[in-house]
């Protein structure tokens, strides 16, 4: 990585095109990125957003505020009263009840079956941010046997849906994009992207037996890029290589058989 910082800092080398899939765990890249940036980088995605979209508090209002249906959610930091906040909650809330901290991805921290107060200060003490978001527990219907829960793929503004499994975090291609249930997928992520500023990330969205639709994890701004040729739990193949070809086409300085650089964690 250090030899990456170098490389951006070295005059002799331009950058027109970035992609970022590393400053989530190393926070260190931030300034690089931001110098990049004011040099003229095109960088996906915009480092200042990413921090703003990093906040699933934040986020989670912004999507109430404008209409996305979400869970019901209720935010906690570790000023608040948790036994009194989670007593007046617990008719909306359902019990048990899902506890994420307000930052971070990949699922880590999250409690998906929390019951009491302890729940939530198990990962309150775990969160850099001192804040938790508390969220009612959303039970999908089945499509031909699998769950209706999808990890949607916005991309350079293209969307690409597929089913995820949240038990298993096993990811399927959907066979039938023309399917009536696929379009209010795609409507909710383009929304989304509008809110967020954001040009690559997936969102994890849940369709009900009533047909309703509600947005569980809100922007998830380092999408997996692990193939399931490799990994079980990947990216279908044909998906990964369609989001890469998305990335690379898209600026149009670059040309077939342009190295792109990436900065990978």
């Amino acid at each position: 990585m250090t030899a990456f910082v170098d490389l951006c800092r070295n005059p002799l080398y331009a950058f027109p095109y970035l992609i970022d899939r590393a400053s989530d765990v190393h926070p260190f890249l931030l300034p690089v990125l931001s110098e990049l940036k004011r040099a003229g980088t095109q960088i996906v995605n915009d480092p200042q957003r990413m921090i703003w979209c990093r906040d699933k508090a934040t986020m989670h209002l912004e999507l109430v505020r404008r209409g996305v249906p979400v869970p019901y959610g209720l935010i906690l930091s570790d000023q608040d009263h948790l036994e009194q906040a989670l007593q007046q909650a617990r008719d909306k809330l359902g019990t048990p009840f899902v506890v994420k901290p307000a930052e971070g991805g990949g699922g880590e921290g999250v409690i998906l079956d929390a019951q009491t107060p302890e729940h939530i200060r198990q990962v309150m003490r775990e969160s850099r941010l001192n804040k938790v978001i508390l969220q009612k527990r959303v039970e999908p219907a089945e499509i031909a046997g699998r769950r209706a829960w999808f990890r949607v793929l916005y991309v350079m503004d293209e969307i690409l849906p597929c089913f995820w499994d949240d038990r298993t975090h096993l990811y399927s291609l959907i066979d039938d994009l023309s399917a009536p249930w696929v379009a209010p997928l795609i409507d909710l992520v383009r929304r989304i992207a509008a809110i967020s500023g954001m040009h690559f990330f997936s969102s994890e969205i849940a369709m009900t037996a009533a047909q309703q639709y509600y947005v569980i994890d809100f922007v998830n701004e380092m999408c997996d890029m692990r193939l399931q040729s490799r990994h079980p739990d990947g990216v279908p193949d044909v998906l990964f290589h369609r989001m890469v070809d998305l990335l690379v086409s898209h600026h149009p300085r670059l040309q077939p058989g342009t190295r792109l650089v990436l900065a990978f964690a």
